[in-house]
């Protein structure tokens, strides 16, 4: 069955380019992340995919799924409502798109997170940091602040200071819980009352990764 890798490769050979010079077109750093693609041997970054689309007037739902004519037709508006997600939306509507991770990958933001990527939101243009992720809460530790199955989204760049909320790593566990420093001693509290709070003690490591700027909330 033919994969989305096939495709690029498909379109870099009507192309008549060498890996090198297909990687740089559509803003790979080189031709190994390049060859990662064609091999499907790393998720499709959906940015990745719209300047395939562009530069080589490719049609994003058929380079998606294979679905439909090869080059852009009429049908083109369509696929890029349902993918173009990193274009400029309306000028009325200041948003950017943010990378919903699976899970926080050891040693973020300094590791590449294509790979954790399962989804996108959109945020308000203002938070500037290039580096800002979303999580989807699991558990009802942090109720009523922020329930189960929310989107939070945090910004590593910003400090998390005491009696704020933020990402956090504790002995390889990642967690969203309120930072309390207080008489030398270190905690992170929930919000729900029936979950204790976690005492950080002398062996544990911990990591902060962000502080929580924005939940995607149902209204009531």
């Amino acid at each position: 069955m033919e994969t989305v890798g096939d495709r690029i490769k498909q379109v870099r050979r009507l192309k008549g380019l060498k890996q090198k010079e297909f990687a740089k077109l559509i803003g790979l750093n080189n031709i190994v992340s390049l060859s990662r693609y064609e091999n499907n041997a790393t998720k499709q970054n959906i940015s990745i995919m719209i300047n395939i689309s562009k530069k080589c007037n490719i049609s994003l739902d058929w380079l998606m799924t294979g679905e439909g004519e090869m080059y852009k037709g009429r049908k083109f508006t369509e696929s890029r409502a349902k993918y173009e997600i990193k274009e400029k939306i309306s000028a009325k509507i200041p948003v950017r798109p943010v990378p919903v991770l699976s899970t926080v990958p050891a040693g973020f933001p300094e590791t590449p997170i294509e790979d954790y990527i399962i989804d996108w939101v959109l945020i308000p243009i203002d938070l500037k940091d290039p580096k800002a992720f979303a999580l989807i809460v699991s558990g009802k530790s942090m109720y009523p602040k922020i329930d189960d199955g929310e989107i939070v989204i945090i910004s590593p760049k910003t400090k998390v200071s005491s009696g704020q909320i933020g990402a956090f790593r504790v002995n390889n566990d990642v967690t969203i819980k309120r930072l309390l420093i207080k008489d030398g001693k270190t905690y992170l509290m929930s919000e729900n009352t029936d979950y204790p709070p976690i005492i950080l003690k002398g062996g544990d490591e911990l990591e902060v990764i962000g502080r929580a700027v924005y939940q995607v909330k149902k209204i009531e």
